[in-house]
């Protein structure tokens, strides 16, 4: 599957490119239009399969589910500011926004609230602020803990971890607190895929 989303973006780059030389309003322009449609429709199949299949399988076999409350409309906004303030790194923000609209977090977090609450269990949505840079182990808060966009290696304790992994016990652990658990309460599961959301089976914890 990861091989076929690699060539589907490889397939639409080439076409995007095609696309732009092209004289608009010639046979070829509206062909190569029309394969880049057909090329993005079957993207955003392959991409809806694959966050109906996470989230059913996170809901099959999880009753709580933590979660980061991102601010998906806001971290997506252009950075390209106004002709009096012109925004700066306007590339790469283009393409940050690019990838987090195509991966579809705010679809992934909708349908598995969905599919929870049909099964009797529900999300804990914690804060997102320095999930990625606090130490699972000491507790340190430092960016250059993030040796790269992988690696966690702390910059206080020497602890190493997987970013995700270790930020998926920080945000477990700000859902335990939100759910007045102990830090030390066991987990059911993990779903680091999901930029490291834990799983735990204490609904009925809510309801006391």
């Amino acid at each position: 599957a990861r091989r076929q989303r690699q060539m589907c973006i490889r397939d639409r780059r080439n076409l995007e490119r095609k696309v732009a030389r092209r004289k608009r309003g010639s046979k070829r322009h509206k062909l190569a239009k029309l394969q880049l449609a057909n090329i993005k429709a079957r993207e955003a199949r392959q991409r809806r399969d694959m966050l109906e299949k996470a989230t059913a399988t996170i809901a099959k076999n999880h009753r709580v589910v933590v979660l980061e409350d991102l601010r998906i409309r806001s971290m997506t906004a252009s950075a390209r500011g106004t002709i009096e303030e012109p925004g700066r790194n306007v590339r790469q923000k283009s393409g940050l926004n690019r990838s987090i609209l195509d991966i579809g977090w705010g679809m992934f977090r909708t349908r598995l609230e969905q599919k929870l609450a049909l099964k009797g269990g529900f999300t804990v949505l914690v804060p997102a602020a320095n999930t990625s840079r606090t130490c699972a182990v000491c507790g340190h808060v430092s960016k250059d803990s993030r040796a790269s966009q992988a690696a966690f290696d702390c910059v206080a304790c020497g602890h190493k971890a997987h970013a995700d992994h270790n930020a998926a016990i920080n945000i477990r652990r700000r859902g335990l607190a939100t759910l007045g658990l102990s830090p030390k309460c066991p987990a059911a599961g993990t779903v680091v895929a999901a930029r490291g959301a834990l799983c735990t089976s204490t609904a009925e914890a809510r309801k006391k």
